[in-house]
């Protein structure tokens, strides 16, 4: 009977054993996080200025455009780096012709009447020589001769002669001319109270003009005095303001 029931119960006996519960493991231990702000500078919340924290990366735009020299390209570290964006001006090139129009006011007179207001309209230009030399030229029209009751008289001028520029820039800047000029006139008027009147006339002339910066505006002053008589025994004078509008 036992050498029966053993075949039986040893199968049994090894089943209730593999069952059993594992020897339990040591108690697992409480974890703690402390959630308070370890800050030597002060309680929670308070806030602080200061300098901004080191930038950490490198930037991006390369040294050469930050002044930074590069050594391969054997630069001193002193040396000026040129800027690729910075604007250049493109060099004005200097014109050896000047044209312009002139609008005077000023006195008139002779000796054989008084003074009197007057204006004159005129066409100039100049042709640039060497240096700060130039050829000056013009024409004008103007009435001539002292006070109206007296009988004035309207004249066509032409004059020629020389310049040069003494000081400023004469390309486009601020620049001061000295002219001197023959002038001839052709009256159109051959008689003035019973006075006769030659129809050409000569004289001199001088004259300063200063050529305003980046603009085409000149300004000048303008004396005229006759070599030959207007009438009988007078030559006539003028002393004129000119404002003139160029292209130069």
């Amino acid at each position: 009977m036992r050498s029966a029931l053993g075949p039986l119960l040893a199968p049994a006996l090894a089943a209730l054993i593999a069952a059993a519960p594992a020897a339990a493991g040591p108690a697992p231990r409480p974890i703690t996080i402390d959630l308070t702000e370890d800050d030597p500078a002060g309680e929670l919340g308070e806030q602080f200025t200061g300098p901004p924290p080191d930038v950490q990366h490198p930037s991006m735009i390369q040294g050469k455009y930050r002044g930074v020299p590069d050594p391969a390209s054997g630069a001193a570290s002193g040396d000026a780096i040129d800027d690729p964006l910075a604007a250049r001006a493109a060099p004005t090139r200097e014109r050896h012709f000047w044209l312009g129009v002139r609008l005077s006011g000023g006195m008139f007179d002779d000796a054989a009447s008084s003074a009197r207001p007057g204006i004159a309209v005129a066409l100039a230009g100049r042709y640039r020589l060497a240096g700060g030399w130039f050829a000056a030229a013009r024409t004008d029209w103007s009435r001539r001769g002292g006070d109206a009751m007296a009988g004035s008289i309207d004249a066509l001028g032409a004059s020629a002669g020389l310049g040069a520029t003494v000081a400023g820039d004469r390309r486009g800047g601020i620049a001061l001319a000295l002219i001197g000029q023959l002038r001839g006139e052709l009256r159109l008027t051959g008689d003035r109270g019973g006075a006769p009147v030659p129809r050409a006339g000569l004289g001199i002339a001088a004259g300063a003009e200063l050529a305003l910066p980046a603009t085409p505006f000149t300004a000048g002053l303008r004396v005229e005095q006759g070599v030959t008589e207007l009438v009988p025994g007078a030559r006539d004078r003028a002393v004129l303001v000119e404002l003139g509008v160029d292209y130069r």
